[in-house]
């Protein structure tokens, strides 16, 4: 494994990857940053899949609309949180779901929705930004609330203060 810092609109993005896939995408300082790696201990470089990652970054914060399922990602979680990850790829480019509604398709509460998505370790690749409350309104976000506010409005996706 390789770790590549690179630096989005948003601040530093550490990017965690080999040369098949993709483990982890933290902002600095966010919540669960670098959970299950020891990060300092994992050389800094680049692999084709951060160099392909920080493409699509670059496209993405450019406003060109770029399916995430082109990156190969390989997320360490929990079988129940890698259900919910995987359906977090399934939510398109300027659309939301709420965690109730994703609850309902799993066939599980929206508490549990909840912490398998706040710890999504690869994010904005898995669109955890996409989740809103039942009543359209940002909740919190590992990269901090202020993020995912711009990565919403990025895309276009309606919500309520």
């Amino acid at each position: 494994m390789i770790r590549t810092n690179w630096q989005s609109p948003l601040g530093e993005i550490t990017i965690l990857s080999d040369h098949q896939f993709l483990f982890g995408l933290w902002f600095k300082q966010a919540n669960h940053y670098g959970a299950h790696y020891q990060l300092d201990e994992i050389a800094l470089g680049t692999t084709d899949v951060a160099d392909l990652t920080i493409n699509w970054l670059t496209q993405y914060f450019n406003h060109q609309i770029v399916d995430p399922r082109l990156i190969p990602v390989h997320p360490v979680g929990t079988p129940f949180q890698m259900v919910v990850w995987q359906q977090l790829r399934e939510i398109p480019y300027g659309q939301a779901k709420t965690y109730r509604e994703l609850a309902q398709t799993l066939h599980s509460s929206p508490r549990a929705i909840g912490n398998a998505v706040g710890r999504n370790p690869i994010s904005i690749i898995i669109p955890c930004h996409r989740i809103l409350n039942v009543h359209q309104q940002m909740t919190g976000y590992a990269g901090g609330i202020a993020r995912k506010q711009f990565l919403l409005e990025l895309e276009g996706i309606p919500f309520k203060d």
